[in-house]
């Protein structure tokens, strides 16, 4: 990805950030957003320490382009850290952004049904080993809540908890 910095002078906080996304450093999409939203909202309020980081070193719209076009080509190589990914995209309030967003949903929509018909079938068969796992009677691929809270409850007695 170094055409992204190519040709500019770039802000050392979004250079370092770029460099964190290439390397898939969590830290480094949560500044991401705290940049792309203090170049967005005129009321922006980052979280410490990019307040203070912003202010000793604001960035410029360039700034902002070049770690917009660092997180589309992660967002396109389908990282692990994807939904960090988006979730700083999403600062940017761009428009142009839409068709990205829209493709994503639909992919990651059509994962989560297809990973739902697995957690489903994984209940069903549990229940059918003898293993009281189904709630409320019934268990489909189509009951995504149902299948979610049926798999932490149970999971649950064997010390497996999962936040939310």
């Amino acid at each position: 990805m170094a055409d992204i910095r190519k040709g500019t002078q770039m802000n050392s906080l979004v250079a370092e950030l770029i460099a964190g996304i290439e390397s898939n450093d969590e830290e480094a999409f949560i500044g991401a957003a705290m940049v792309a939203e203090s170049l967005s909202m005129t009321n922006a309020a980052p979280i410490s320490p990019y307040d203070e980081l912003l202010k000793a070193n604001p960035p410029t719209p360039a700034d902002g382009e070049a770690l917009k076009r660092a997180l589309t080509a992660y967002v396109q190589s389908n990282n692990s850290r994807l939904g960090r990914a988006i979730f700083a995209l999403g600062k940017f309030y761009d428009p142009a952004l839409v068709p990205l967003f829209r493709e994503h949903l639909a992919a990651e929509l059509k994962t989560l049904l297809d990973h739902n018909g697995v957690l489903a079938s994984l209940i069903i068969a549990l229940d059918n080993a003898g293993e009281k796992i189904i709630i409320n009677g019934s268990q489909s691929p189509m009951e995504v809540d149902n299948s979610i809270a049926a798999a932490r409850q149970y999971l649950k007695q064997f010390g497996q908890v999962f936040p939310w």
